[in-house]
């Protein structure tokens, strides 16, 4: 996998590296470890169409278990179809980034319940809404308003500052705040994520942008370093 990495977000490098069903399967065993058995796939650089839909189709079958696969197969992986191979790889990298968001994993979350709800209903709420309730757990101590997104709320990068300086002041100051431009004061507020320990997962200019799924990735990976709770 090495040799595929990094991958160019500028071009059609992402669709090359994936049309072999390689980084499909190394993204499923991360969300869950060994559901793909790697003796049974077909490795080489020089492999023939028909070991190569081996692998997508053994990807496939596992996949289909975890996301919803619908109108695409190996064949669209062959042909390297740019929106349905997006299609895919998003709702792979969301449970990559979500899958330790639960009760299991962070049994601390129960104080995220609201007056008069049970651990049953927190277990009901989707990964993102679970993220929404924690960035405003924090930003209420902050005495802050609330956000109710993951998308526009948090493009101005002010509500993630305060957070990351609830998580970890000595890292993390309040400084950005000040910044007028919000490229730079995104930039700032990345750079304290990174001091922290947060994965680099976004840049400012994609923050800013205020798409929700690409916000709550790295929402995701500021709670995986450092929940606070």
């Amino acid at each position: 996998m090495t040799e595929r990495l990094p991958i160019d977000p500028t071009n059609d490098d992402l669709f090359h590296a994936c049309s072999d069903g390689m980084v499909l399967i190394h993204l499923l065993n991360h969300i869950d470890k060994d559901s793909i058995d790697m003796r049974t796939v077909n490795k080489g650089n020089n492999l023939n169409v028909y070991k190569i839909r081996e692998n997508l189709d053994q990807a496939f079958t596992v996949a289909k278990t975890r996301i919803r696969v619908v109108g695409v197969d190996s064949q669209t992986f062959l042909d390297k179809t740019p929106y349905l191979m997006l299609g895919v790889l998003w709702q792979l990298v969301r449970l990559l980034s979500m899958k330790d968001i639960t009760l299991g994993e962070v049994p601390e979350i129960y104080r995220l319940l609201k007056e008069g709800e049970e651990l049953s209903d927190l277990q009901k709420l989707k990964s993102e809404e679970v993220l929404i309730r924690w960035m405003n757990f924090h930003l209420a101590k902050a005495g802050q308003d609330p956000i109710s997104n993951l998308g526009r709320d948090l493009a101005d990068a002010r509500k993630c500052l305060y957070v990351l300086n609830q998580l970890d002041p000595e890292h993390c100051s309040l400084e950005a705040l000040d910044e007028g431009d919000e490229v730079t004061r995104a930039a700032k507020m990345i750079a304290n994520s990174k001091a922290m320990g947060v994965e680099d997962v976004i840049g400012p200019e994609d923050l800013v942008k205020g798409n929700g799924k690409v916000n709550s990735v790295f929402v995701a990976a500021m709670f995986n370093c450092k929940h606070g709770l």
